[in-house]
């Protein structure tokens, strides 16, 4: 872990009922990593090599980023990558997280409460795969609170032009749906 994250001791609940959180996952949702001999093609991708590993950068990644920021009071990195590996990303992409907007293993693997009941977790898993359950148990939220963006994976790379149209209307749908977990603690 660096200096500059320490996400166990720096990451803010949200206030209850306040706040709009987005909880942005970062591996095949923001960046892809790659194992250097795995790599057909970079094309046009900026990318940051890392220890015989290339990180690409989802091109759409600043834009997506930006249309959550614009909708959200908070935007919270939460990903099962460990920490040093989120910050390389988070600075070698400028990807604009703070310290106190990273949830990683480190935390997520400890956390014992809903860190963010009311928040929306943007990931390219299904609602039914492992890591995001763990990441949904862990938020405190239940399916109605995931948005599924398309996997970023190479070569095969999908383009999110219409996604990103859509994304407002999502966020506002999502937020809309109580999760079944808020209705549980009324």
């Amino acid at each position: 872990m660096t200096d500059n994250y320490q996400t166990e001791l720096n990451y803010q609940l949200p206030g209850k009922g306040h706040e709009k959180h987005i909880f942005m996952d970062l591996d095949e949702t923001l960046i892809h990593y790659s194992k250097l001999e795995d790599v057909v093609y970079t094309g046009p991708y900026v990318t940051y090599g890392l220890q015989g590993r290339l990180m690409f950068l989802r091109p759409e990644a600043h834009r997506l980023l930006s249309i959550c920021r614009q909708w959200a009071d908070k935007v919270v990195m939460c990903t099962f990558a460990g920490d040093v590996y989120a910050c390389l990303a988070n600075e070698a992409f400028a990807l604009g997280f703070q310290k106190d907007e990273m949830i990683t293993v480190e935390l997520l693997s400890v956390s014992k409460e809903a860190l963010g009941p009311e928040g929306i977790l943007i990931d390219n898993l299904p609602a039914k795969h492992e890591n995001t359950m763990i990441k949904m148990h862990v938020l405190g939220i239940d399916g109605k609170r995931l948005i599924q963006i398309p996997e970023f994976v190479h070569p095969e790379f999908v383009e999110l032009s219409s996604f990103l149209d859509e994304l407002p209307g999502l966020l506002d749908e999502s937020l809309a749906t109580e999760s079944s977990q808020d209705e549980d603690q009324d």
